[in-house]
């Protein structure tokens, strides 16, 4: 009984963690893979002259922050 049950346990989970696999062909969020939002990067600033302009560079030129915050 016990390794009839233990049989059974086993390939639940394996259904489990091959149901969580990503399928081939679905959709893959780019912007947020990598933690940087795509949205807010500068194509115009190369990544490898200016890290920060170039991940930052649009949110930077579109936000304007309030003069009572710092």
């Amino acid at each position: 009984m016990n390794r009839y049950l233990t049989g059974i346990v086993f390939m639940l989970l394996s259904a489990a963690i091959a149901a969580d696999q990503d399928q081939p062909g679905a959709p893959v969020k780019v912007s947020t893979l990598s933690g940087i939002e795509q949205k807010y990067a500068d194509p115009s600033v190369r990544i490898q002259d200016d890290f920060y302009q170039h991940v930052n560079g649009t949110w930077l030129k579109t936000t304007e922050i309030p003069a009572d915050k710092a």
